[in-house]
């Protein structure tokens, strides 16, 4: 959770999109998921723990992981979904992901109408915003793929029972809490 220095990045972005900075799930949910997200995050030297429980997961297919990081690691190895992605751009995946959810109204409506507030006004500035349409990437030399598999990533997000997991990869950036932000929403639009 963010109860570390390091992670104050983390317990600002949670605490404004979500009012909590502590996690929001047990590892145990793990073994309850579809889906995971991996964002930031070597998990299997940074929390071996919690990757063995991943890999077991994956291993025996009961859930599909994506890892998106600036760098292949070892997780990616059981992953469906591995994106390698420019460095600093943690904010722009995360949004790239929500654009893809909003245009194709992949959300959840109820969970957004019980619990959610400003998701109007989020929707429209994700979806006018140039930058957060996937296709931009097809316009960057060598990483033109990420334009069909970050859309790919986020279906799968929005149709599982989906948890995410971030680390320092993403909190330890001038738009760490943006960063943190911006994934919530992606929690908080699907009902995840």
């Amino acid at each position: 959770n963010c109860a570390r220095i390091c992670h104050s990045p983390s317990l600002k972005g949670m605490k404004a999109t979500i009012g909590e900075g502590a996690s929001t799930n047990s590892y145990d949910d793990i073994y309850k998921s579809e889906f995971l997200l991996v964002v930031g995050s070597n998990t299997t030297e940074a929390h071996p723990i919690i990757a063995n429980r991943m890999i077991e997961q994956s291993r025996d297919k009961k859930c599909e992981i994506a890892v998106i990081d600036v760098r292949k690691i070892h997780l990616g190895r059981f992953a469906t979904y591995e994106a390698i992605v420019p460095f600093e751009s943690n904010l722009l995946i995360a949004n790239m992901l929500s654009f893809t959810i909003l245009n194709e109204e992949l959300y959840d409506k109820e969970f957004i109408a019980q619990r959610v507030e400003g998701f109007d006004e989020y929707k429209k500035s994700i979806l006018e915003d140039e930058f957060a349409n996937p296709d931009f990437f097809k316009t960057i030399k060598g990483y033109e793929y990420l334009s069909t598999l970050l859309p790919q990533i986020a279906r799968k997000y929005a149709t599982s029972k989906s948890m995410i997991f971030w680390g320092l990869g993403v909190s330890e950036h001038i738009d760490g809490s943006k960063a943190v932000m911006a994934l919530t929403h992606l929690a908080l639009i699907t009902g995840n």
